[in-house]
């Protein structure tokens, strides 16, 4: 049975294997259980500072973990998640940021004094939750969820309720919010899901962005929704990448031409570790044109 809500969308692994590893990044591991309940701390968090069903949470992130659990957080309270792209300009993410309404912001460790100066001008944001030291202006994320229930009240979602609001690249313009619902998502998750022939199996790496629809599409909710294992990686280093798929028997890789390109290229690499555990691969996110 599929979830109505996208913040719950691995409800199928943690109900048969709550003990299993849903993430992998470095050397944190985090359970089906414990994302669970780390997704369910940050609803409470983020509910204590008033956030509730339809306003906007923009998520401020590199490569970690914490967006996957704020991501899911903000779906459960009926919020709606606001990926911003970190390769943005300072103007344009702050375009962005003020675009969505968003009145609370979270960053990543590596991004928090970025998020600290953006916030500092969209007078709409009145909460910046940034991950590590503590200081006047800034909620500090792990003290944060810490504190909070690791139990939260689940809310009838309706199939159109928006979920999430990523922004359009803005090559011709302005970027552009799009607006993704529940249902819409759950039923492209699923689609994917079975057209990945994704299983309780696999483990997908991922070396993109999160934030972008190559790995939220090609990777995150088809894995996460088959019970399935995600594993992080910062960013994209052909060697580490081909040193991550050994160290942890990675199943599935998403990525753009480019990426493979490189990754073949390391002839020494891929001769000294194990990348048969490798069973396929998807390519997007480029384009191709005739002459």
């Amino acid at each position: 049975m599929l979830p109505d809500n996208l913040g719950y969308l691995f409800d199928s692994g943690l109900a048969l294997t709550p003990s299993k590893a849903a993430v992998l990044q470095g050397d944190t591991v985090l359970t089906f259980a414990e994302l669970d309940a780390r997704a369910n701390r940050m609803a409470n968090v983020l509910a204590g500072l008033g956030v509730g069903a339809g306003d906007r949470v923009a998520l401020l992130f590199n490569n970690d973990f914490r967006f996957l659990e704020t991501l899911f957080g903000a779906m459960r309270l009926g919020a709606v998640a606001v990926p911003l792209n970190i390769r943005m300009g300072d103007e344009a993410l702050r375009y962005v940021a003020e675009d969505s309404e968003a009145h609370v912001l979270v960053a990543s460790a590596a991004l928090a004094e970025r998020g600290r100066a953006l916030a500092s001008r969209i007078p709409a944001i009145k909460e910046l939750i940034a991950d590590g030291p503590a200081a006047e202006d800034v909620l500090a994320y792990e003290p944060a969820l810490a504190a909070a229930s690791p139990t939260l009240p689940r809310r009838t979602t309706a199939f159109d309720e928006v979920c999430m609001q990523p922004y359009t690249s803005g090559s011709t313009g302005k970027p552009k919010g799009v607006l993704l619902t529940h249902g819409g998502q759950i039923w492209n998750t699923d689609i994917m899901r079975k057209a990945l022939m994704a299983d309780d199996t696999e483990r997908a790496l991922i070396a993109v962005p999160l934030y972008h629809k190559n790995a939220m599409v090609g990777a995150v909710k088809p894995f996460l929704i088959a019970g399935g294992s995600l594993v992080i990686l910062p960013g994209f280093d052909a060697p580490e990448v081909i040193r991550a798929i050994d160290r942890y028997q990675v199943t599935y890789l998403t990525g753009v031409p480019a990426m493979y390109k490189m990754i073949l290229a390391e002839k020494d690499a891929l001769a000294r570790h194990d990348v048969s555990s490798v069973r396929f691969t998807m390519c997007g996110s480029a384009r191709y044109l005739k002459s």
